[in-house]
């Protein structure tokens, strides 16, 4: 389940889905599959899987196809995003490490393609939200990640972005913090970014 699906505003959504899921029958599913939501409990039983020769094919049979945006921090989307997307967006990703990837694409792509970044919003940073973002994915260097402080410092943070040639955002609010969120963002971060 992504990030909107934790908003208040698709509670409305997730009850109409809670009444269909009760009225219908399923067979029990028996699946080897474990979500990133609860993988931090679960480390020490994990097996993971090399799944050698299989490919990605980010097309789409709607012509002309909407943008497709590649996520992901690693060479493989780079890569896939320069050859196959219209723009690589990965999430949670430090200054250095976004200008080390574009020096890559520069240097082995033909083009590059559109540049966003995924990036996580938060107007304070307490105890609860370094909780979680130490069980996700062990994330330590949070304040280096996301875009932290007063919305002066998440412009600045921005701003360092787009003078390397980020142009679109996905902002990620903190679950339950999202309405409050996404209205300092829409009051007093966009105008400013324009």
């Amino acid at each position: 389940v992504s990030a909107p699906f934790h908003s208040s505003l698709m509670k409305k959504a997730s009850e109409n889905m809670k009444n269909k899921i009760e009225n219908t029958t399923f067979l029990k599913p028996n699946p080897n599959i474990i979500s990133n939501l609860n993988l931090y409990n679960l480390k020490e039983n994990i097996k993971f899987y090399n799944l050698n020769n299989i490919t990605s094919n980010e097309t789409s049979i709607q012509k002309p196809h909407p943008a497709i945006w590649i996520g992901g921090n690693s060479i493989h989307a780079i890569n896939r995003a320069c050859e196959k997307g219209s723009g690589w967006i990965p999430s949670s990703i430090k200054l250095k490490e976004y200008i080390k990837s574009i020096d890559y694409i520069d240097s082995n792509m033909s083009s590059r393609p559109n540049l966003g970044l995924d990036v996580n919003v938060l107007f304070n940073y307490e105890s609860k939200h370094k909780a979680y973002f130490s069980n996700y994915n062990n994330m330590t260097d949070v304040e280096e990640r996301c875009a932290i402080g007063s919305p002066s410092d998440v412009i600045n943070y921005l701003s360092e972005f787009i003078d390397i040639g980020v142009k679109y955002f996905v902002f990620r609010p903190f679950p339950g913090e999202d309405i409050d969120t996404m209205k300092t963002i829409a009051k007093e971060i966009l105008p400013k970014l324009k």
